[in-house]
Order: structure tokens, then sequence, then C-alpha cells
């Protein structure tokens, strides 16, 4: 099945964004950073999330590596 005709077909001529970024964090161990989601057994993946609307991949991957540290 085409995935973006399944998506037309429900929303019509809508905007819908079908970009995002995976940031790669190396720590002074060189050592990846992972985020880990979701409840026990955890899971771990890249950081990472889906651009909004008009917003940059570059200013995309900022928010997601600032939101690690907001917490």
């Amino acid at each position: 099945m085409n995935y973006v005709k399944y998506l037309r077909d429900r929303i019509w001529h809508d905007v819908v964004n079908f970009m995002g970024v995976n940031v790669l964090i190396i720590n002074e161990s060189n050592q990846i950073m992972l985020q880990k989601r979701g409840t026990y057994p955890f899971k771990w993946g890249l950081i990472g999330g889906i651009t909004e609307l008009g917003q940059s991949l570059e200013e995309t991957a900022i928010s997601e590596r600032n939101s690690l540290f907001i917490r």
C-alpha cells in the first residue's frame, strides 16, 4: 500500500510533515548517548524527533538535544 496515498485519502490537502532527525551525541568517553524510551522493559534509541512545520532540520536537532538536558 502507498502510505502517502493512504494518508491523503484521509486528510485530503492538509499539510503533512514527513521529516525528522536523529541526533548522535558522543560524550568525552567516546560513548554514544542513547535515549531511554517507554516503560519497563525500557528500550533505548537514538535521540530524535519529527520537525514542526516551518522548522529546519538543524532547529529540530537542537531542540531534541536540548530537551534531554531540561529534565
